[in-house]
């Protein structure tokens, strides 16, 4: 069966971000020999796009590290993410995933956003599975429109100026 257009644009759209993800990171050093790295797959594009792209580099470099994906799912938000969905992703680039349920206290500083709160449970819980795991890096799909983003929203919503923190 032949191929849509928009099937082809997509894989020349996904050859086009490995070749330039590749090329940034071997031009920093982001991934060496005997690297473990966690992924954290919330299930938005960027982190599904960055999982299938590191999944691609492991293929095609010559030398071996591991890769593993972790998604927190954080209870009591009236949002869920479907779990098959990543279960069956995850299995088909042969990656492991780990899945952990977090309850953020939403109600113990009313001062601060529950996005804010929410986020920073899900990172604390990402940092535990790295240890847990023996992973050496955390790999992350955000990028700087998301603090961008976070930064007008917060603005707006919470009439205060914080983002995402600089790393």
């Amino acid at each position: 069966m032949a191929k849509s257009p928009e099937q082809i644009q997509s894989e020349k759209l996904f050859k086009k971000i490995c070749r330039k993800l590749g090329t940034t990171m071997r031009d920093h050093q982001m991934i060496e020999e005997g690297d473990q790295i966690l992924v954290g797959l919330s299930g938005g594009k960027d982190s599904m796009i960055l999982l299938e792209v590191l999944a691609e580099r492991k293929r095609a470099v010559p030398f071996d590290f591991a890769l593993s994906a972790a998604h927190i799912e954080a209870t009591g938000i009236g949002y869920e993410i479907d779990r098959k969905k990543l279960t069956s992703f995850c299995k088909s680039l042969d990656v492991p995933l780990h899945y952990r349920s977090i309850k953020p206290d939403l109600e113990q500083d009313p001062s601060k956003a529950a996005c804010f709160v929410c986020s920073w449970h899900r990172r604390k819980e990402l940092f535990e599975i790295t240890r847990e795991l023996n992973c050496n890096k955390l790999a992350l799909g955000h990028h700087r429109s998301d603090a961008t983003e976070t930064l007008l929203l917060n603005m707006i919503y919470h009439g205060s100026i914080s983002s995402l923190p600089y790393s």
